[in-house]
């Protein structure tokens, strides 16, 4: 008595080929030799209809430039077949569908020479459950915006820095980064993910610490989106906060907001709304506004106008972005009560491989004491009719 196992998953070594090893070990316990047949890397063509084996009655497919022609006749002699399969989308794999397919359709050609053959299926799959996770977690929002005008360049790279140790500072805060010049772009929306915080403000100061001509200052700036190529050059302070603010998501709850605005208030360029309107919508939306102003001995009059205009909606101006300056802000926002913030649904998969284990092993069971008696009882027919195959 023989079994022919065929293996339809590409993994030579993976899971099916594991539970198709665990039966084959199991039948030949019990007497019966097995072949395995490895399909899963072949090239196999699918059946095209064409009724060709249906005409010629030859046991063969008309596709002879693959493997099924060659592994039909051992697939018609067998006793049993047992059929491994990975389970993609609910069904089997490809190649194992293409291989059925057409050895199906030459065996109805040919008398259905799969008649009365012990038949089973090992699939790999895995027993678990799913349950729909609800999050909620009790944090603040913080907006870094960061002006990246050409009047910025000495200290940008120090501030994204300065930025980043801000973030050190902070426990599972949300936060965002906006950069600007004559157009704002968000680098990365408010998130709690701070390795994806400090890989992209890494990415920012590598940009902006990368030497260049004013030409190859341009193609960068084009690259960050915050230049308008079309126009003129232009630095739109006020429009760059007030895109920061834009920032904040949930505006329907209270939450802790924080800009830390980072700009010399050197305007160049026709505004859509004035610093005081643009002070007036963080304030609005519930934010308070840090400006660092690292230009401030340089041009008097324009960190005077934003010291003024800051301080008027109850925020906070420094003149520098050193470790003080870092820690006081980190301490002033983490002083603001936490707010509670429902997240994203998640679903959790638990697997059960314990489970699926006795499963598979009552399968093989079941398998091997069906597939004997029924063998056998198949053999004793053909004796009785004197011998030949079934048709």
């Amino acid at each position: 008595m023989k079994a022919i196992l065929v293996n339809g998953s590409p993994k030579s070594n993976g899971n099916t080929a594991i539970a198709l090893a665990a039966v084959g070990d199991a039948l030949r316990k019990r007497g019966i030799d097995t072949e395995t047949i490895e399909i899963g890397n072949a090239a196999l063509h699918g059946c095209a209809g064409c009724g060709q084996c249906s005409e010629k009655k030859n046991r063969r497919c008309v596709f002879d430039d693959d493997m099924l022609n060659r592994n039909l006749d051992a697939l018609f002699d067998a006793d049993g077949l047992v059929l491994g399969s990975p389970v993609y989308y609910s069904g089997v794999n490809g190649a194992l569908k293409c291989f059925l397919d057409r050895a199906f359709f030459v065996s109805g050609a040919n008398g259905n020479l799969f008649r009365h053959k012990v038949g089973a299926a090992v699939v790999a799959a895995r027993p678990a459950d799913s349950e729909l996770h609800r999050r909620e977690v009790s944090n603040r929002d913080v907006v870094l915006c960061l002006d990246v005008s050409d009047s910025m360049t000495d200290t940008s790279v120090d501030l994204v820095e300065a930025y980043a140790a801000v973030v050190d500072g902070l426990d599972g805060e949300r936060v965002a980064l906006s950069v600007f010049n004559s157009r704002s772009v968000t680098i990365f929306p408010l998130t709690d993910d701070y390795d994806f915080v400090s890989e992209k403000l890494d990415e920012v100061a590598e940009w902006l610490s990368a030497p260049f001509s004013y030409w190859d200052d341009v193609q960068l700036s084009t690259f960050l989106g915050v230049l308008d190529l079309d126009g003129y050059y232009s630095s739109l302070i006020s429009d760059g906060l007030a895109m920061c603010v834009d920032v904040f998501d949930h505006p329907e709850l209270q939450r802790s907001r924080s800009i830390i605005f980072a700009t010399d208030n050197e305007l160049n360029g026709e505004p859509l709304v004035s610093l005081d309107q643009a002070m007036a919508m963080a304030k609005q939306a519930g934010a308070k506004v840090y400006v660092i102003d690292p230009y401030m001995d340089i041009l008097p009059s324009e960190g005077r106008e934003i010291k003024l205009a800051v301080e008027a909606i109850g925020g906070e101006f420094f003149e520098t972005y050193g470790e003080a300056t870092v820690h006081d802000v980190v301490r002033q926002i983490t002083s603001e009560p936490a707010t509670p913030l429902q997240l994203p649904p998640r679903l959790v998969v638990t697997d059960h491989p314990g489970f699926g284990a006795v499963l598979a092993w009552l399968g093989v069971l079941a398998l091997a004491a069906t597939c004997l008696p029924v063998v056998r009882h198949r053999r004793a027919s053909r004796g009785k009719a004197g011998g030949g195959p079934d048709v």
